[in-house]
């Protein structure tokens, strides 16, 4: 499998730049310019960066096919946005959630 070709088909989804990567996974820019320019292959950590960033886990990194089937773009990006929320920050999106859907569609 091609890593750097995973990565830049991600990008690609999302119409993030390579600065917009580093930002979002807390990568120094040097390091995404590395890998996507030299070939550099990245480090697990890397990839587990990139992989929280675009709101993905890992499995499904190296299998697009999970990927495609289970969240659009939108819910991937939400995801990835609850990834970052602290517990109290995730609690109180969960009531806001709540308090916004009629009682028949509460999960």
């Amino acid at each position: 499998m091609d890593l750097i070709a995973c990565i830049t088909e991600l990008l690609d989804e999302r119409g993030w730049s390579k600065y917009q990567l580093a930002k979002e996974a807390n990568i120094s820019q040097s390091t995404i310019s590395s890998m996507m320019k030299r070939g550099n292959n990245p480090t697990v950590s890397t990839i587990e960066r990139c992989c929280q960033a675009f709101g993905i886990i890992v499995a499904e990194f190296f299998n697009s096919d999970l990927r495609e089937k289970e969240l659009t773009l939108e819910e991937r990006k939400l995801v990835s946005d609850w990834r970052r929320l602290l517990p109290d920050m995730q609690s109180a999106v969960r009531q806001m959630i709540s308090a916004a859907l009629p009682a028949n569609q509460e999960s």
